[in-house]
């Protein structure tokens, strides 16, 4: 008869209980619709200081054409960085030549990265305020921001695809 060393047999015992739980690591990737996405850690770490910005993404305010309440055009300059933090100026542009104006934060928020905005709005005879918030998810391409929101009386929702820029 074979004898096995205790450290063989607990070895197996370890592989054995891992593989029944079904555990994962807490920065695990998931993969739905041939898109791969990350937890809120991984997506936080995954994230790097610079600018991040809509795939089409055109610096010169008001030249890209967008329906009246909806938002595109997004971009974030990430200035401050930590494990569970990202921070730093936001823009975007609304229909009608209305500009968003402010910061922007994504925070763990247990697995899930709460992703938020807020500052000031302007636009031909409108100045006040927008608020938005949401979830940041890392995922082929970019960071997925899914959002919803305020700005004046306004509500507004959507997700935008940020990619890092050169």
């Amino acid at each position: 008869m074979k004898r096995w060393s205790l450290a063989v047999v607990l070895a197996l015992a370890v592989v054995t209980a891992v593989a029944a739980g079904g555990c994962t690591p807490p920065t695990a990737a998931t993969t739905t619709g041939g898109s791969t996405s990350l937890s809120g850690a991984a997506t936080i770490g995954a994230l790097t200081s610079g600018t991040w910005a809509s795939l089409a993404y055109d610096p010169v305010p008001g030249n890209v054409a967008l329906p009246i309440y909806s938002c595109g055009n997004f971009g974030w300059t990430i200035i401050t960085l930590s494990k569970v933090r990202a921070s730093g100026a936001f823009t975007a542009e609304c229909g009608g030549g209305i500009l968003l104006t402010g910061n922007a934060t994504v925070a763990l928020s247990g697995t899930d990265a709460s992703w938020g905005a807020a500052g000031t709005t302007t636009g031909p005879g409108i100045f006040c305020t927008f608020d938005l918030a949401g979830t940041a998810v890392m995922e082929t391409g970019g960071v997925r921001i899914t959002y919803t929101g305020k700005y004046c009386t306004n509500t507004i929702q959507g997700q935008e695809l940020l990619e890092k820029k050169k």
